[in-house]
């Protein structure tokens, strides 16, 4: 009889002519030493295979240093940034893969914020009561390397860069489009909005988004002085069309829905490119049905009827 080691367990079986086959003299191994070979071993191909891959899912950052690589596996490709919030104090930046498994990157945040990617960041829009702009590098596990105030009570709502140098917030509590240097937060100047506020002087912008030379600017001018409290839409809502070269105020279109929400994101319609965003107008206040999402051509700089 000779016990042969199999899938963990010792398994015996007969052996007829061990006569006819030569006698080797092995070290004796026990089960215990075997199953710690085949962990490291295991270990040991997990990693060769990790530094292999390590050069093709770093490609969207900017050459981190080996030692960057090793401590912080989470800023390469393929992952996804998620903000979530507890709806009372607090908030994190995570990420995900595309397939939906977490990884271990946690990054503090405020319980109201939004984010957005340029030039190889992530800005965190931290609104009121934080009223901060994050920023978060990647190539350091997705790190704290810099936060700025935009002012106490301005409520900063959205981001959006002209430059690695020059960037745009929106600021719901004023009446103004605040510009600041990315880098290092210093405020370079300010676009005067109280021309296209409604009667309470306060014109609510929502969104950002440049193009083109241009940056659209959504405010919903709600009405702050309704006697119920609460911030109907009660007035025509804009979509103003800036230069950035100027930062002068080329145009403005009315929304064919009020009150503007979320992100704009650019789309295709028919070849042509459009930036399009929910409406949902008295949605979320008498519950009528008379929202919608509207779609801004920026080749004909008009808003895309029968949406």
């Amino acid at each position: 009889m000779i016990a042969v080691y199999q899938n963990n367990r010792t398994v015996v079986k007969e052996e007829t002519d061990l006569k006819s086959r030569p006698v080797r003299n092995f070290p004796a191994v026990s089960m215990k030493s075997s199953i710690r070979l085949r962990r490291s071993l295991r270990r040991f191909f997990n990693m060769a295979i990790m530094l292999a891959l390590l050069p093709s899912a770093c490609k969207d950052i900017d050459k981190p240093d080996l030692l960057t690589t090793f401590l912080f596996p989470e800023g390469s490709a393929n992952r996804v940034g998620v903000i979530s919030s507890d709806l009372g104090s607090s908030g994190r930046f995570s990420l995900v893969s595309y397939e939906g498994f977490p990884y271990s990157t946690l990054t503090s945040v405020h319980s109201d914020a939004v984010g957005r990617f340029y030039n190889g960041r992530v800005y965190i829009v931290n609104r009121l009561n934080r009223d901060n702009i994050q920023v978060l590098d990647p190539a350091l596990g997705f790190l704290t390397v810099l936060e700025f105030s935009v002012g106490a009570g301005n409520n900063p709502h959205d981001i959006a860069f002209a430059s690695p140098e020059r960037a745009y917030i929106a600021l719901y509590e004023r009446n103004y489009i605040l510009i600041v240097n990315p880098q290092n937060g210093t405020t370079l100047g300010s676009i005067d909005l109280s021309p296209y506020a409604d009667a309470d002087g306060i014109p609510e912008t929502q969104a950002l988004f440049v193009d083109g030379g241009r940056l659209y600017a959504a405010l919903q001018r709600l009405n702050r002085n309704h006697p119920s409290g609460y911030l109907p839409p009660d007035n025509d809502s804009y979509l103003l069309e800036i230069n950035i070269a100027t930062d002068a105020v080329l145009a403005t279109h009315t929304f064919p829905s009020r009150n503007p929400f979320g992100k704009f994101r650019q789309v295709n319609f028919n070849g042509e490119p459009h930036i399009i965003i929910s409406c949902p107008n008295r949605l979320g206040f008498i519950s009528a049905q008379d929202g919608g999402v509207a779609a801004f051509n920026l080749a004909t700089r008009s808003f895309r009827s029968g949406l």
